[in-house]
């Protein structure tokens, strides 16, 4: 039992708590909740108040230091010594003894070949470095722990592959053990289709264990071709080749000739005249709308910033408003067709019962301001002059146009074909 000490458990409710040693000065009286000095107030000369009330399970100390670096008594000469002051000189050392006893026993100790922390835990321990050093729990959760799991996982994926090996070898062995039990003769009796003459019968080698066919290695009639080291075909004579497509045909740049690769791999020189339905040199058709049913516009959005120009082709468009007057439209937007700046070209009008075929070029379309240039025919009649778009129109839109519209003046645009291509 401790002579300068006592400890309480909290239960959350109760603030007094009992102080079961005599002491010289309540100054020298402390409290500890969990470890934490708490300031506390005297309700008489054996009770402490703390507030507020210690939680449930916190462990209140109430302990004494007899002012362990101060005498209380500095003795004079000469002087008169009385009772209380011989007293309380040897009760300060009399109690700074109990102190220096408790404090011995309450810390570990040693029991036999262990330390004995009597029942509490070890904090401020450092992470351990050498093999017979103490682990903590930081050390176990964070660095032991995540090394323990990823060996887990390698044990669990080895043990996975060696399942796989294992069926694997099971199934190889169910192999042999069939391929074991077939003869010679079962490979030999081979009853050929009706009609068709088996020239060569595999053969199966008991000295080597392996199904062959029989035939020789080679690039002649009935030969097995063989790949060579980097598995490609051996060089064969093409004389000998029949139901081929293109046998017999002459080699040459002409109609019905095989053309043939030049000493450099490369296709001989032909006369591009007659080469057709090629598209245009470093053009791509970007957007293509075929209108069946009246639309107010045909707009294309989303303009790839991957070309320089911009190339709209109109064929045969027209409206359906007979009685309005035939305009056509091209506007331009830089907000993706949010917004468009309307009436960048205009055409000269006719009425709606005439379709108008044309064309326009977007130079630059991703600078800031450019200059479209376009021309087109009304389909009047064969002898008539037609209305083109007014030439060399300016356009601005800062940061390069994305999106394009093609519209009528009157009425919605109710056939032809727009297309739109980048160059």
């Amino acid at each position: 039992m401790a002579n300068s000490f006592v400890e309480h458990l909290g239960d959350g409710s109760t603030t007094n708590f009992a102080v079961s040693f005599p002491y010289l000065k309540p100054e020298h009286v402390s409290v500890l909740v969990d470890g934490v000095d708490t300031s506390f107030t005297w309700t008489n000369d054996a009770t402490v108040q703390i507030s507020p009330a210690p939680a449930i399970d916190a462990v209140v100390r109430i302990q004494r230091s007899s002012s362990p670096d101060a005498r209380l008594v500095d003795y004079q000469t000469p002087a008169i010594l009385p009772e209380e002051v011989l007293n309380l000189d040897s009760k300060q050392a009399f109690y700074l003894a109990q102190e220096a006893v408790d404090k011995t026993t309450d810390i570990i100790g040693r029991s036999g070949l262990s330390w004995d922390a009597l029942g509490y835990k070890l904090t401020n321990v450092g992470d351990p470095e050498a093999g017979t050093d103490v682990i903590t729990y930081s050390f176990l959760y964070n660095v032991f722990r995540p090394e323990l799991t990823a060996t887990y996982d390698q044990v669990l994926a080895l043990s996975s592959d060696i399942i796989t090996v294992s069926d694997n070898i099971s199934t190889i062995s169910d192999a042999v053990s069939l391929l074991q039990g077939i003869s010679a003769e079962d490979i030999g009796a081979v009853v050929a289709p009706s009609g068709v003459t088996v020239n060569h019968v595999p053969q199966w080698s008991t000295t080597e264990g392996q199904l062959k066919a029989g035939l020789p290695v080679g690039s002649g009639p009935e030969h097995l071709l063989q790949l060579d080291g980097d598995g490609k075909l051996p060089a064969i004579s093409g004389e000998n080749l029949t139901n081929v497509a293109g046998a017999g045909l002459s080699v040459g740049t002409s109609a019905d000739n095989l053309v043939q690769l030049d000493q450099g791999g490369k296709l001989p020189a032909v006369d591009g005249s007659e080469l057709l339905n090629l598209p245009a040199p470093g053009m791509s058709l970007l957007f293509e709308t075929e209108v069946t049913t009246a639309v107010p516009f045909v707009a294309f959005t989303n303009l790839p910033t991957t070309y320089s120009h911009l190339l709209m082709v109109i064929e045969d468009a027209s409206h359906d408003n007979a009685a309005a007057n035939f305009t056509a439209r091209i506007a331009v937007s830089n907000d993706n067709g949010v917004s468009y700046a309307d009436n960048a070209i205009n055409s000269s009008g006719a009425n709606g019962s005439y379709g108008w075929t044309g064309g326009l070029i977007v130079p630059g379309y991703n600078q800031n301001s450019g200059t479209i240039l376009g021309s087109g025919d009304f389909n009047l009649n064969p002898l008539a002059i037609g209305y083109s778009l007014n030439n060399a129109i300016q356009w601005r839109a800062v940061g390069g146009i994305n999106a394009i519209r093609f519209k009528f003046q009157g009425g919605n645009v109710d056939a032809g074909r727009i297309r739109l291509y980048g160059y």
